[in-house]
């Protein structure tokens, strides 16, 4: 009987640890460099919500002038690569977008966004009646695959 039970413990204990979630610990917090964030431009054109990283010149270039009217930073693809997010149209200007923090990991790298709407049923905060598109360009010093993490927050006016 002790055999039987020493063997059902030993299967017990593998099965769980087989459903055990797995979990990652981060290896270190990655330095970003924020290299465009507005929330108002080119209002006239449509834009739906987009996220991509930017791993050439060309690229990068060519997504800088659609979003933006600024100059163009200089990038070292070979050691850098660029995240673009553009949360699209939105109808006014209680949006805001924001990156919480980058995480590095073995075998990736994880950016943490905020994407906050104002809230505010009291009518005391509205806010203004404008066309804004959120969007953010980071450059990330690595060349690890890059996943985003997203929040909701709704935020009130105080």
């Amino acid at each position: 009987m002790k055999r039987t039970t020493n063997g059902f413990i030993l299967i017990l204990s593998a099965i769980l640890s087989l459903l055990t979630p797995v979990t990652y610990a981060a290896k270190r917090a990655i330095p970003y460099q924020v290299l465009y964030q507005e929330s108002e431009h080119d209002a006239d054109s449509f834009a739906s919500k987009t996220i991509m990283v930017i791993r050439d010149w060309n690229a990068y270039t060519d997504a800088v002038v659609k979003h933006t009217n600024e100059e163009i930073v200089d990038v070292n693809f070979s050691q850098s690569q660029v995240l673009m997010i553009d949360m699209g149209n939105r109808p006014n200007t209680g949006y805001g977008l924001k990156i919480n923090r980058v995480l590095e990991f073995d075998h990736h790298i994880v950016v943490y966004t905020k994407f906050s709407v104002l809230h505010d049923t009291s009518g005391e905060c509205l806010p203004g009646e404008a066309i804004t598109n959120p969007i953010v360009f980071l450059k990330i010093n690595s060349l690890k695959e890059i996943i985003v993490r997203e929040k909701y927050k709704p935020v009130t006016c105080r």
